[in-house]
């Protein structure tokens, strides 16, 4: 990568301590941003500023030494087991739909801080695994008189976000050196990022330009940092509502029938496929949803049926993947359709899911208990889920609700959560140990889910666990809340893997940033703009996956 610098070092200057955390402040207003400023912005050339005016550290003793762990809100950590764990930030830009692009600094400012050895990260542990028991590993780069990261900035390789060639830039504004112990923080930094010729991967040899629908102009607005300086070169006409297919399993086509002519209503273009028509195997499914992709007639995709009457892709981890079919625009992860499934082994549990769908987006209850809602969190973790749980409650508290319940371990109470359920919570996050069937925190189980009588007064369950969405070969929880025709909820985010401590975290965090920012409504828009934005927090690698 090339490197013009134009270099600035100081000591730092402030530190105070908050909870346990010590701010370290790099410029005098003192306030905990991290931001990142287009300053020109075009398909070939652009140009961003980061300003940074502090971070925090805290204490941890490995092995009889103290260490800092540096930390900021706006920012995730390095997951490199053995390597220094420290903060980083993406931002995805938009680049030609051929050849790659060049970063350079073209300007930095730092500061040089001397608080003690940096700890190493313990990697991206899984929740089936606890912390507090994984030992740190110290990489050979300890023993070394060098950076890590060698670079304030890197480039990923080019993805393709449903019909926009892109690029994730990862600023890297904190360095360590281990020799001298220095942490070196960038204060300002100013970048270019130049369009240049050669080999790449996913290229785009389409010329024309392409239909836009308005969900995914939204997010492609919000998830590309220059695209209001672009998008006229990529899209033709106005923003339309986007195309639904439905694929229902033959026995429950009537049943979802309803749900389609609501949409059709809503002026949504909707289509319903039985599987006789399509065929029955994954590559079937996958050929059809291509074909309807590229002739424009595909946004948003919805499976009616079991994994026994529509089967489902499995991922890089073995499990169960609906989001693989849409997969549809290049060699990478991000998903170029929405994409969700109505889990049910008969016609009635279609009915049954289908009516609360409408009565919940028809005619949905008044009153005080869609301004409520309930957070459920284990104490293990750094930080503890209960203490992410909480920073979720504080955004939801400052925004439009008054009601956050917080059953957190030890002592999370099973009576408690269901009670609460029953009177109707409108977002529901969880953080913690999960199966196939239960939570580990408060141990609520599919019993517990089936048995709910909130009516229409459901969840949106942003779930942060193991297996609870492993809805292949098993009834799983989700599938027990969604298939409650007395209530449970209208709709629930799981993992069907067992998924990690933190990225899942950021996905939930940014869900709920999204919501209380009035930026998205929609539980599609919602879990969309999560999933691509940790894609993009770890560079569209695996620890952006299996969340």
């Amino acid at each position: 990568m090339r490197r013009t610098l134009t270099v600035c070092l100081a000591l730092f200057i402030g530190v105070g301590t908050i909870a346990g955390k010590e701010w370290n402040s790099t410029s005098s207003a003192g306030a905990d941003q991290l931001d990142i400023e287009i300053l020109v912005s075009s398909l070939d050339h652009n140009a961003l500023r980061l300003t940074l005016d502090g971070f925090y550290t805290e204490s941890i003793v490995i092995e009889g030494e103290s260490h800092i762990i540096v930390t900021h809100s706006d920012a995730p950590a390095f997951l490199n087991e053995g390597l220094p764990e420290l903060p980083r930030v993406n931002r995805s830009l938009v680049i030609p739909n051929t050849g790659t692009v060049e970063a350079t600094v073209t300007s930095v400012e730092y500061m040089k801080f001397q608080l003690g050895p940096v700890a190493p990260s313990k990697g991206n542990l899984l929740r089936t695994q606890n912390p507090e028991n994984i030992p740190f590993t110290f990489d050979e780069f300890y023993q070394t008189d060098e950076w890590f990261p060698a670079e304030n900035v890197t480039v990923s390789d080019p993805f393709i976000f449903r019909g926009i060639r892109g690029v994730n830039v990862q600023f890297q504004p904190f360095q360590y050196n281990p020799k001298t112990q220095i942490l070196r923080v960038v204060t300002e930094m100013t970048i270019t990022v130049e369009a240049v010729a050669g080999d790449a991967p996913n290229t785009i040899l389409r010329q024309s330009t392409i239909p836009v629908d308005r969900d995914f102009a939204n997010i492609q607005r919000e998830f590309f940092a220059n695209y209001n300086g672009v998008e006229e070169l990529f899209y033709e006409g106005i923003e339309e509502p986007g195309h639904l297919v439905i694929l229902a399993y033959d026995d429950f086509v009537d049943a979802v029938q309803p749900l389609a002519d609501w949409k059709l209503q809503k002026g949504i273009p909707t289509e319903v496929f039985s599987m006789s028509e399509v065929g029955a195997t994954t590559s079937d499914i996958q050929s059809f949803l291509q074909s309807k992709y590229d002739t424009g007639e595909l946004t948003y995709v919805i499976l009616v049926g079991d994994d026994a009457q529509i089967p489902t892709l499995y991922g890089s981890t073995g499990a169960g993947s609906d989001p693989s079919y849409v997969m549809l625009d290049g060699s990478d992860y991000y998903p170029d359709a929405f994409i969700s499934r109505i889990s049910a082994n008969s016609a009635s549990e279609v009915s049954d899911q289908v009516a609360k769908f409408l009565a919940y987006e028809i005619e949905p209850p008044a009153g005080e208990w869609f301004s409520k809602g309930t957070g459920v969190a284990s104490n293990q973790g750094s930080p503890t889920d209960a203490e992410r749980a909480e920073w979720l409650r504080d955004m939801l508290l400052d925004y439009n609700y008054t009601e956050i319940d917080q059953i957190y371990d030890p002592g999370a109470s099973l009576s408690e959560l269901v009670a609460a359920l029953n009177e109707g919570r409108s977002i529901f996050n969880y953080l913690g140990h999960g199966s196939g069937t239960s939570w580990g925190t408060t141990g609520f189980n599919n019993s517990n889910a089936s048995s709910l009588n909130n009516g229409i007064k459901m969840s949106l369950v942003i779930d942060v666990a193991c297996l609870n969405g492993q809805w292949h070969g098993m009834t799983c929880l989700a599938e027990a809340f969604l298939r409650n025709p007395n209530g449970g909820a209208v709709g629930m985010f799981s993992s069907s893997v067992s998924c990690a401590w933190v990225p899942p975290t950021v996905m939930q965090y940014h869900i709920i940033e999204l919501l209380v920012n009035d930026q998205r409504n929609t539980i599609g828009g919602l879990t969309m703009h999560g999933s691509i934005h940790t894609l993009e927090a770890y560079n569209g690698g695996s620890e952006g996956i299996a969340i």
